[in-house]
């Protein structure tokens, strides 16, 4: 179990840290289209999810974030949300990507940051929903969990956490 607090605040709970073995699961997931891979993965994402929202805590409504139309299209399916069925989680696709953005593999931490914001909009189907967990399926800045939560907060959603699979290892340069 991985904990860190995000630029802003926002707390994020990841299953496992990216390693050889969980990063090829996971690439399999998305870069191959290998879905069973996500019941793998699932109980990762579960552990996560027990971290942020310790017993007795209020519920909260899981949110995945949204991925880029172009990748929905490439791979027929949004893997986030194979793994949340995976997992046997509830979740609401609440929020859209509103302008182009970059595949981030290859972004620096500012560049992340330049590419995400100002991205994402809450659907107007997702106006009451009080407290949300934001879901992704690995942190590596945090770029793209911030600016989510910063759209769902200006939309006046609270956000308690996020929460993802994997957490990629925090680097001083690159891809940091």
């Amino acid at each position: 179990m991985q904990h860190r607090s995000l630029p802003g605040g926002l707390p994020c709970f990841s299953g496992a840290l990216w390693s050889d073995e969980t990063a090829s699961l996971m690439l399999a997931l998305k870069q191959d289209g290998v879905t069973r891979i996500a019941r793998e993965l699932a109980p990762l994402l579960t552990a996560a999810l027990d971290a942020a929202v310790p017993g007795g805590s209020a519920p909260a409504m899981l949110v995945p974030v949204p991925t880029r139309a172009a990748a929905d299209r490439r791979r027929g399916y949004r893997p986030v949300e194979v793994l949340l069925r995976a997992a046997g989680l509830p979740f609401q696709r609440a929020m859209r990507v509103t302008s182009a953005v970059q595949d981030q593999r290859e972004l620096t931490r500012a560049e992340r940051v330049r590419n995400t914001q100002g991205a994402f909009a809450v659907r107007r189907t997702a106006e009451n929903l009080g407290r949300v967990i934001l879901v992704d399926d690995v942190v590596t800045t945090g770029a793209t969990l911030v600016n989510s939560a910063q759209a769902l907060q200006s939309a006046g959603i609270t956000v308690a956490a996020s929460i993802t699979v994997l957490s990629t290892p925090k680097r001083h340069t690159g891809n940091a």
